[in-house]
């Protein structure tokens, strides 16, 4: 920018042909559509030869119009503005543009990035002359471009402490001027964050403005500040990015970069700890400090500051009389850092004093607002390089070990490489703290990426004697509270620590120590008009959460909403809500939570804990620490039945746990604190209350879980055992009257067999024994001794039939063995009857297998008609019967030398064969016939057998 009060109006401008060059932006634009609402931004076109305009694909707006320019003075003349001719720029390369008038070359350089939707843009100037020449400003860009269809939903914001710019584009009437770096974006996230990048060289200042009815200016410009280019000397300006992507990644991103080449001190943690400006300002006395310093050591477990601050004490020599290295001593013998303010405003050797302080036994130092303290600079140097050098010049001083804060009136870039930690925000005094809360958010982003942030102090009560109250009372403090811790840069407290209307207070303290090390982001910030929403993420092997804040930034109650996808949550799980200020469960969310009614400055300070789907036991909510677990919590393990929990130092002595679990939790052992009750906090949820938490000793719950009978191992295996128990019962009664029928079948059968046997077989022998006397006593011409001879023959077969079937009917005979001997002896019967051979293949030794009456009788009929069959249509000389036991089967062949038969041809074999294999089928056996013409037959039966 070209800052008024450097150049007078009657400004000259050089020029080899237009003044202005047309930057395409916006002609050749395309939005890429992205999930996050990021826009893809890439130098794009054709690129000939010379010129001074570029194009860019994906930024936000219409018919965009630029320049860059420099601004100089040769001794007493007339400041100067030298731009470029009409062109067109390529990339990469240095562009040089010469102005003989002047003997100065104007430089330029335009790049883009490959890892983010991003170009820098720097410019500089090269004295060709033999006079040194003055650099007042330098300005990269200063650009045009349609005025948007709708103004209402384009927010300009400085980030930036300084210049607390907060509007609409619509309500743009009066130039809006943001220090160091800003955004101009609508709702959705399309619009773009510009800012200083690259080597530290200036200062940075945007300034947008409307341009008549249809344009928007806006230019950024580093203040140079005079400072003198040698002849033949090059000198750059502050090199600016135009980062379009929203601020949500937008400026973390850009935080990074400047850390990077900053070269930013971030390896120290943010510290708490106790000061003395707001409790005793000016009037601060050694005995002030040294009542701090006997409470903090009377109570070393809940009283654990960093460090302890003296603010002023070299002003004030006559207050400390032992001299300030015996107060650092005291501070120091309590664990402290003991701490100094040091004003170091126009202070002729700012370095001196550090050195000096250092020497004393002060290893934190607060360093008050610091300027140049004499106009005899180096006038080569920049405002922001002059800067710069102080704070170098304060680390050499301090030394490395030394923790430094800077504490200016507002954020200064040109200290990140040289302090620890810095203010981001305006002095928050306990009457004025509502207007502070709105102001630090524009920097929670810094933090561990700068240097750690300090938000200025926070209070641990409302009305202290002697002192005076918060306006606004507990909702602000409470609010004002969370927002320091939640930022997780450097906590103090000034509120006296001896008096007795704070000692109640003081676990207000404990739950700031140590500051957590999330990255809290500011919902909102830079497309929104209000901030209502704080959310950290905490990730953990143990498990996840999501930390928020949603506080009222209106002078109206209303309700505050928080959308869970928009937040980093999985809006499809159910998570567990729990008030760290309510120390409560609140109960369960799913896709977003709204707060109830909050008044002015008052919030919700809440943990969301996603639920598991199994049924193990999750940690929802600790009001040990601010962060609700995510510092206090060093370790979970838990399973379905189990659940040990391990702790840090940090946080309260004393607090509770809150655990959501589907069965209650039972205390099997504690070490390093003891556990007062657990208690049920509503439904599945349970609190561990616990107190006396041993500093520096490990601390560990372990729990069991109470799982109902039908959830434990010995029920189910008492259940199994009983089941079994009654099945085996079962079984063995089953068995038992199985026993018991077949043993009364087999006695039925036997006496069935015997009564056939002793009954109407002696009555078949006594009928063939009465007709074979009445035959002989016949004349051998009597006709009758046919008809007696016939009565003999059917007596003697129905005798032994009955035989058969007696003996297929005794269960005496129920085993392969007997079977075995029935049927070769029926055989050999059979076939010397029919002077047919006889050969038999059955094994000396038969197992001792069941064969019941069923298979017996049908496998005995099978086998009499296959020997009937072959004697009477085969007329064999010999037929083999063989036995063999394959497995758990029996098979039996029978085979002649006979005729033999077509098995397809003849229907009377076709029935024999039908018939043979219906028995078989019955006792789920098979059957198989095999012949031909003048090759014999044989048949071979398998049946099943069980031991």
């Amino acid at each position: 920018m070209i800052a008024e009060a450097q150049v007078p109006e009657d400004l000259q401008i050089a020029r080899t042909g237009n003044f202005r060059v047309l930057l395409v932006l916006a002609a050749m634009l395309f939005l890429l559509p992205m999930r996050s609402g990021a826009e893809s931004a890439r130098i794009s076109g054709s690129f000939p030869e010379g010129g001074g305009s570029f194009g860019l694909a994906g930024f936000a707006f219409d018919g965009f119009e630029a320049t860059w320019s420099a601004t100089i003075q040769r001794g007493g003349e007339t400041p100067r503005v030298l731009s470029p001719a009409d062109g067109i720029v390529m990339p990469g390369p240095v562009k040089t543009h010469r102005f003989p008038d002047e003997k100065v070359d104007l430089l330029f350089q335009l790049e883009s990035r490959s890892d983010a939707p991003a170009v820098m843009l720097r410019a500089g100037i090269r004295n060709n002359g033999t006079a040194p020449v003055k650099l007042l400003s330098i300005t990269p860009i200063a650009a045009e471009w349609k005025w948007p269809e709708k103004p209402d939903a384009w927010i300009l914001t400085g980030f930036h402490p300084q210049t607390p710019v907060l509007q609409r584009l619509s309500d743009l009437r009066e130039p809006a001027r943001i220090h160091e770096y800003g955004g101009c974006y609508q709702g959705g996230g399309k619009g773009f964050l510009f800012g200083p990048i690259g080597e530290p060289v200036a200062y940075l200042t945007g300034r947008f403005e409307r341009r008549g009815e249809e344009r928007i200016h806006f230019e950024c410009a580093a203040d140079m500040g005079g400072a003198r280019v040698d002849p033949g000397e090059t000198r750059w300006g502050q090199q600016v990015i135009l980062l379009m992507e929203p601020p949500r990644q937008a400026l973390p991103r850009w935080a990074d970069w400047i850390g990077k080449s900053h070269h930013a001190r971030v390896g120290r943690p943010p510290l708490t700890g106790w000061g003395s400006w707001y409790s005793f300002g000016e009037n601060v006395t050694g005995k002030d400090v040294l009542r701090q310093v006997e409470v903090v050591r009377g109570k070393p477990d809940h009283l654990r500051p960093d460090v302890i601050l003296i603010d002023r004490g070299h002003e004030v020599p006559g207050r400390f009389p032992e001299g300030l290295p015996f107060y650092a001593k005291a501070i120091a013998a309590t664990g402290a850092r003991p701490g100094l303010r040091l004003e170091l405003n126009g202070k002729k050797d700012p370095g001196a004093l550090i050195h000096k302080s250092v020497g004393e036994g002060f290893s934190y130092l607060k360093l008050g607002d610091m300027q140049p303290h004499h106009p005899s600079r180096n006038t080569k140097l920049t405002g922001f390089e002059m800067m710069r050098e102080l704070y170098a010049e304060a680390r050499r001083a301090a030394g490395p070990s030394t923790y430094l804060l800077n504490s200016p009136l507002h954020l200064d870039r040109a200290s990140v490489g040289f302090v620890d930690a810095s203010r981001t925000g305006s002095t928050a005094t306990r009457k004025n703290a509502v207007p502070v809360m709105v102001e630090v958010l524009r920097s929670y982003h810094l933090n561990g990426r700068w240097f750690a942030i300090d938000n200025d102090h926070f209070y641990l009560g409302t009305d202290i004697a002697n002192v005076s109250e918060i306006v606004g009372g507990w909702p602000v403090v409470r609010t004002w509270m969370s927002m320091a811790g939640m930022s997780c840069g450097a906590a103090f407290t000034s509120d006296p620590l001896d008096l007795e209307s704070v000692k109640p207070f003081w676990r207000n303290l404990e739950v700031m120590t140590p500051p957590a090390r999330e990255k809290t982001e500011v919902l909102g910030l830079g497309t929104g008009a209000h901030w209502l929403r704080l959310v950290g993420q905490v990730r953990r092997e143990w498990g996840d959460a999501t930390v928020a804040l949603m506080w009222n930034s209106l002078d109206k109650e209303r309700p505050i909403k928080l959308d869970f996808g928009s937040s980093g949550m999985d809006p499809k799980r159910r998570h567990a809500v729990w008030s760290f200020w309510d120390n409560r469960y609140l109960g369960l969310a799913q896709e977003f939570w709204n707060t109830p009614p909050l008044a002015p400055s008052a919030s919700q300070h809440l943990r969301f804990t996603p639920i598991p789907d199994a049924p193990v036991p999750v940690l929802i909510g600790s009001n040990l620490h601010i962060y609700c677990g995510a510092a206090e919590i060093k370790a979970i393990r838990s399973s379905r039945t189990s659940m040990a929990i391990e702790l840090t130092d940090a946080g309260a002595r004393a607090g509770d746990l809150f655990v959501y679990s589907r069965y209650m939790p039972l205390l099997d052992a504690t070490s390093g604190l003891v556990v007062t009750a657990i208690d049920q906090a509503g439904e599945n949820v349970w609190r561990i209350r616990m107190r006396d938490r041993e500093s520096g000793a490990p601390q560990r719950i372990d729990l069991s879980i109470l799982l109902p009978v039908t959830r434990r191992w010995w029920f189910w295996s008492m259940i199994a055992v009983m089941v079994a128990s009654t099945v085996i019962a079962v079984w063995r009664y089953v068995a038992w009257l199985r026993l018991e029928r077949s043993h009364a079948l087999a006695v039925e059968r036997t006496r069935i067999a015997r009564d056939l046997h002793d009954d109407l077989g002696a009555n078949l022998a006594e009928i063939a024994m009465i007709s074979d006397i009445a035959q002989e006593r016949l004349p051998e011409d009597d006709p009758s001794r046919d008809s007696l001879n016939e009565i003999f023959s059917r007596a003697e077969s129905n005798a032994r039939r009955l035989g058969e079937i007696v003996w297929a009917i005794n269960p005496a005979n129920d085993t392969l063995e007997r079977f075995a001997g029935f049927l070769c002896k029926f055989t050999q019967d059979y076939l010397a009857l029919a002077r047919v051979g006889c050969r038999l293949e059955v094994p000396e030794e038969l197992p001792p297998l069941a064969l019941n009456s069923i298979q017996r009788h049908n496998l005995f009929l099978t086998a009499k008609e296959a020997v009937h069959n072959a004697v009477r249509h085969g007329k064999p000389t010999e037929i083999t019967l063989r036995l063999d036991l394959r497995g758990d089967q029996v098979i039996l062949a029978i085979g002649d030398n006979g005729c033999g038969f077509d098995p397809s041809g003849q229907a009377a074999a076709v029935r024999g064969i039908r018939n043979m294999r219906e028995r078989m089928e019955k006792i789920g056996g098979t059957f198989t016939c095999r012949s031909a013409p003048g090759q014999g037959t044989t048949v071979t039966f398998t049946a099943p057998l069980k031991s």
